[in-house]
């Protein structure tokens, strides 16, 4: 659905028109409509920012984080009582690097206030939630991380925020109303829709995110005493893959957002490099340096993805998707798929990887059908499992990826899957219990019919009457008034 809404946001901006870029809000916007490989990392990434927050794992989870102030008062307080009559000179250790720098003159209830601070900060931005995270810093006593984290936004010109979208409308609109939401609550620096209270961002966006890489490359080396969790989210605002990761835990869908991450962020970094025919004259970053300053800072940005390493962009992409999912769901044989596990949650893990990955190479859609196809033998599958393989397979047309996608690939073209046999088992269930004893209030007054006839429209004409002339001789004939 996500990546099916992408694509239809795209199609509703057909009438934005892009001049040459004088500001790096115009360039994402231009760079959202022209390349299929950043629309497809985003719409995965805000899957998986929405999936996070609501995981069975997170229901318990308050929705709003506990109440505690990341000033360093008692620290400030306790300086000025042990060496008065000089409180301002005292306190000079109480600034942003101080607990970094002098970690041993702080109260340990301060530097615990502050790791709390960190981990619910990281909750918000593995979830999308920027502007949650901003206003978190801001009223825990930490309102300069506020400043830091507004350095990621790319700057607009105040009449140059958003696109002109035509209004989505039609039998998907509850669909399309959930996914906006989705992409509103759950977004990225990235994204056009961006938090409330947007600034119009920063100039010096590029300046700050080789910033945020540098310090987080510098604390990666052995003896620094920054806390792992704000070592990661420098990596994630400087798309710094080392300083990312080791915090993102164990669990599959943590670790394939992470790596999903450094990969758009590269990918931003390059395609923004690679724009100067859309440039003009302008710079899109007022930054005065050389060839040589900037040739580096692009070597930092763009990672893997670097114009020298990876020549043939679109390539590079799908092979860096491939290998990321390959490190998150480790294949156990050499052959073009994974294999089966065992167990049902690594099952479905799984089929998530294969979705993910069916949107750069054809096949694994193929494979993500047969693995439903396998969970369906027998006849004895439950309901929930044939509603969701039923829906999925309605969305074939998001296995297929486009040809100027499939064509870095040296395999097969996408071909059209035949997904029959999987709608027509979740149809026999909808029709037994259309045609039940309560068959009347189903069909008459419910919307069984409506909800039948949906399914049958992607069947082949066979089945279709074949499903019709079944619900017709089925209705009825059970109940009190057979």
């Amino acid at each position: 659905l996500s990546l099916h809404h992408v694509e239809a946001e795209r199609e509703r901006c057909e009438r934005w028109k892009c001049e040459a870029w004088n500001n790096e809000a115009q360039a994402m916007r231009h760079l959202f409509m022209r390349n299929y490989h950043l629309r497809a990392l985003q719409a995965i990434l805000r899957w998986l920012r929405w999936s996070h927050r609501w995981a069975p794992s997170q229901a318990d989870r308050k929705e709003e984080f506990s109440a505690y102030t990341a000033g360093y008062e008692r620290t400030r307080r306790a300086q000025q009582l042990r060496r008065l009559p000089s409180p301002v000179q005292a306190c000079s250790i109480v600034h942003p690097d101080g607990p970094l720098q002098s970690s041993e003159q702080f109260q340990p209830a301060d530097l615990e206030d502050e790791r709390q601070l960190l981990a619910d900060l990281w909750t918000c931005l593995r979830r999308g939630e920027l502007s949650k995270g901003l206003k978190l810093c801001a009223e825990s006593g930490q309102a300069w991380r506020t400043a830091l984290l507004q350095g990621m936004m790319p700057f607009a010109k105040a009449d140059n925020v958003s696109y002109d979208i035509t209004e989505a409308a039609g039998p998907d609109e509850e669909t399309e109303e959930m996914l906006a939401l989705m992409k509103e609550e759950h977004t990225d620096w990235t994204e056009f829709g961006q938090p409330k209270h947007y600034s119009h961002g920063n100039p010096w966006r590029k300046l700050w995110k080789e910033q945020c890489f540098d310090s987080a490359v510098r604390n990666l080396q052995s003896g620094s005493t920054m806390d792992l969790c704000e070592l990661s989210i420098y990596g994630f605002c400087s798309g710094n893959y080392d300083a990312l990761m080791p915090y993102c835990g164990t669990f599959w869908a943590d670790r394939c957002w992470g790596e999903l991450h450094c990969i758009k962020e590269w990918l931003v970094e390059r395609l923004l490099e690679d724009g100067h025919a859309w440039r003009g004259e302008a710079s899109l970053c007022e930054i005065d340096e050389d060839p040589d300053e900037r040739d580096i800072r692009s070597r930092k940005l763009c990672g893997r993805l670097d114009a020298r390493l990876s020549p043939d962009l679109g390539r590079a992409v799908a092979e860096e998707v491939q290998q990321a999912l390959s490190r998150v769901f480790p294949r156990t044989s050499g052959d073009a798929y994974w294999e089966v596990p065992e167990s049902v949650s690594e099952q479905f893990s799984l089929l998530q990887a294969l979705l993910i990955e069916s949107a750069w190479i054809p096949q694994s859609g193929q494979a993500a059908l047969d693995l439903l196809r396998s969970w369906l033998q027998g006849g004895r599958a439950p309901f929930l499992v044939k509603q969701f393989a039923s829906y999925f397979a309605r969305q074939k047309e998001m296995l297929q990826v486009p040809r100027s996608i499939a064509a870095v690939q040296e395999t097969q073209d996408a071909c059209d899957p035949q997904v029959d046999d999987i709608i027509w088992e979740h149809v026999q269930e909808l029709i037994l219990a259309a045609s039940g004893a309560h068959w009347q209030e189903q069909c008459l007054h419910g919307k069984a019919v409506e909800i039948i006839l949906e399914h049958c429209a992607v069947l082949q004409p066979e089945l279709r009457r074949e499903a019709f002339a079944e619900l017709l001789l089925r209705v009825g004939s059970v109940g009190a008034d057979a």
